[in-house]
């Protein structure tokens, strides 16, 4: 196994570890962004959601194939976000938990059967568009998605708990 791929297993174990040990400190009804009402745990089913396109994306590309979200467009990314949403506002927090565990354990499993050839071939991503990008670099986007996010999450609920 190469070194590359050991780090990108270790980091997609730690850092949702790391998530996880944060959000079970909180409430998941906190309100993260006011003029949505988007919560912590609308913030991790949209993580959740983005990464299981991800894990869609690369097993097509295992099996030779191109996985494309369907409807959705670039141009329409906060649109088909706030679609999204909606469409998963019942799920319940631990459904929400529970659907973003079996995803990241999908992505390290997809990861892990790749052979060092595939995981640098570049493939299209489940976004579309004419840019491709190595696989490796799909699997990163993972990690750097939900950083993204649990940073917004952890601004918000780490200045409410200072007040």
């Amino acid at each position: 196994m190469s070194h590359e791929r050991e780090s990108l297993l270790e980091n997609l174990k730690s850092t949702f570890q790391s998530a996880m040990t944060f959000l079970d400190t909180i409430d998941p009804t906190t309100v993260i962004f006011h003029d949505s009402g988007c919560t912590v745990r609308d913030l991790i089913d949209h993580v959740a959601m983005w990464e299981a396109e991800k894990v869609k994306g690369l097993d097509a590309f295992v099996k030779v194939d191109v996985y494309i979200t369907p409807d959705f467009t670039v141009d329409e990314l906060h649109d088909y976000n706030r679609r999204m949403r909606d469409a998963r506002l019942l799920c319940s927090v631990e459904e929400v938990f529970a659907s973003w565990r079996s995803t990241r354990h999908q992505l390290i499993a997809i990861v892990e059967a790749m052979t060092d050839a595939q995981l640098k071939s570049a493939m299209t991503p489940p976004w579309g568009g004419a840019e491709t990008m190595q696989a490796i670099a799909l699997a990163q986007d993972a990690i750097r998605h939900q950083e993204e996010h649990m940073a917004q999450i952890m601004a918000v609920c780490t200045q409410d708990s200072r007040q």
